[in-house]
C-alpha cells in the first residue's frame, strides 16, 4: 500500500484519509490496496470546497489533532499520511486475532 501511496503523492495525488475502512487485501495479488479517493486532493484539479481538511480522527497524525489544523494553520505533509498507516497497523494488531 505504501509504495503505491508514495507514488501517487509524488505525482500530486494526496489521498487525505488513510483509514482502516479505506484499505483492503487483494487475495489474488496478495497485497494491500488503498481505495476511496473521492476526497483526494489532486494538484492539477481545482480543490472541491470542503475537502481541504479530511481524515478519520482515530488514524490521523497526532499533530493534526488540534484546532490550529482545522483552522488552516497546519500544513499537511506526506509524513502525516504515513503516520495514519502506522495507526492503522496499531489498530489491526490490537483488535484482530
Amino acid at each position: 500500500i505504501n509504495i503505491g501511496h508514495a507514488f501517487l503523492w509524488k505525482h500530486g495525488v494526496e489521498h487525505g484519509d488513510p483509514s482502516l475502512s479505506n484499505v483492503m487485501y487483494h487475495p489474488i495479488r496478495q497485497c494491500g490496496v488503498l481505495m476511496d479517493f473521492d476526497l483526494a486532493a489532486i494538484q492539477w484539479l481545482p480543490l472541491v470546497p470542503g475537502t481541504d481538511k479530511t481524515g478519520t480522527i482515530p488514524y490521523m497524525a497526532l499533530n493534526l489533532l488540534c484546532q490550529e489544523y482545522w483552522n488552516g494553520g497546519v500544513m499537511r505533509y506526506y509524513h502525516h499520511e504515513l503516520e495514519a498507516f502506522i495507526w492503522i497497523l496499531v489498530f489491526v494488531f490490537f483488535c484482530f486475532k
